[in-house]
């Protein structure tokens, strides 16, 4: 009998499958995989040495810009009902939004990641290989979920898509490099004496605030440019207050 019922269900799931189906599926594999071999190790602390540690922050860097584009690239658009209704839409523009959702996604997924790399850390857990592959699929799930979710909001909030409604976002593109210079810079501050874990909570922590206002406030989640700007000077306040900690 259970051998009936397996073979069942494999044929009714592998029955809508088409060729097409199967390119994706060993394309958002080879995504996972390069995901894990560039990003992974910049979790895994402490480093070994100046060089790995280099190294590392170096492919996250690189990795951070490279797979939010990957994410975008395996967003449909095409055989999406919602962007074939909308004649006016500039596909450009429209692509453009789709990868600043994945690189928004990516970020907010890696940083989910990073929280958890850092408890561990701190409670000296090790974590297993097949712990670390599966955590990779976090970026890559936020970041999809990112690049199909920001273009739609825009298009909610204003009713079109233009660059100057939404393009202070693509500072998200360069916050990989940043964050990888940051990381290497302040390294001892943020890991060795546990700060890092308050800013992390104290940064989650205002930006679900500011969205829960907003979406209260305008039915939607787009942050004006006004808070961005004072959101991040509080994030770099605190960053300067870690580092003179640290310092003392």
């Amino acid at each position: 009998m259970w051998p009936r019922v397996v073979v069942a269900v494999i044929n009714k799931v592998t029955g809508r499958w088409t060729v097409f189906d199967g390119v994706r599926f060993f394309a958002w594999l080879w995504i996972w995989l390069v995901a894990y071999w560039m990003i992974a190790p910049s979790l895994q602390w402490p480093f070994a040495s100046r060089e790995d540690a280099v190294q590392d922050m170096a492919l996250y860097a690189a990795g951070s810009v490279i797979l939010p584009f990957l994410i975008g690239i395996m967003t449909a658009v095409k055989n999406n009902p919602f962007w074939r209704e909308q004649r006016t839409v500039n596909r450009l523009t429209l692509h453009l939004y789709i990868y600043q959702g994945a690189s928004i996604g990516f970020h907010l997924g890696y940083f989910v990641v990073f929280a958890f790399s850092l408890t561990r850390y701190y409670l000296r857990i090790q974590p297993a290989v097949w712990i670390e592959v599966i955590e990779m699929l976090i970026p890559l799930l936020i970041g999809y979920a990112g690049a199909q979710l920001v273009p739609h909001n825009l298009w909610r909030a204003y009713g079109r898509l233009h660059l100057k409604d939404g393009g202070i976002f693509f500072v998200f593109a360069v916050l990989g490099p940043f964050w990888a210079w940051f990381f290497f810079e302040f390294y001892d501050v943020l890991i060795a004496q546990g700060i890092g874990i308050i800013i992390l909570l104290l940064s989650a922590s205002m930006l679900a605030a500011v969205m829960a206002i907003q979406y209260w406030r305008k039915g939607n989640t787009i942050i004006p440019i006004l808070w961005w700007i004072v959101f991040g000077a509080v994030i770099f306040i605190c960053r300067v207050a870690s580092l003179l900690a640290g310092s003392s």
